[in-house]
């Protein structure tokens, strides 16, 4: 369990109400990396909410065969990760692998998923900061795409 001051102050949980922070951090755990080791893996299970408390993270995807891109490094504090394991089919679209040692928070899929479900105004907070990550993922990704295809 993760302390819930610090929760709360993390973006992706900050307008929650204080009883909400706490239920939610009952939920989560600590957990720490060493640089090279995988998070989780493109196409697998979705199993938990990541946020950074130290290190750094890099969100990847496979190109072709072993080669993998790197999307998107997580490197602030307090960053949150692993949206898919709050949309369905919770599978993991993308890998994450620790540039650095790495220390994060992470809060069960499933058992988040049962508690936004009871509390609605948790759930559309949460959801909301969903579509936001989304959002700024998809707009990256053009970017990116852009930059490929036209150079940049």
């Amino acid at each position: 369990m993760i302390d819930s001051k610090w929760l709360g102050k993390v973006e992706f949980f900050k307008d929650l109400a204080e009883k909400e922070i706490k239920d939610i951090s009952k939920l989560s755990e600590v957990v720490e990396l060493k640089a090279g080791e995988v998070v989780f893996t493109e196409g697998d299970t979705a199993k938990g909410l990541y946020v950074l408390k130290s290190g750094k993270v890099s969100i990847e995807m496979s190109v072709s065969g072993e080669d993998r891109m790197s999307l998107y490094t997580v490197t602030k504090e307090g960053e949150t990760f692993g949206w898919s394991a709050l949309v369905e089919p919770f599978d993991m679209t993308a890998s994450a692998r620790c540039v650095e040692d790495s220390v994060l928070v992470v809060v069960s899929g499933e058992k988040l998923r049962e508690y936004i479900q009871e509390d609605f105004h948790a759930g559309y907070l949460i959801m909301k900061r969903i579509a936001r990550m989304m959002s700024r993922r998809v707009k990256t990704t053009r970017i990116q795409l852009l930059h490929s295809h036209y150079g940049g």
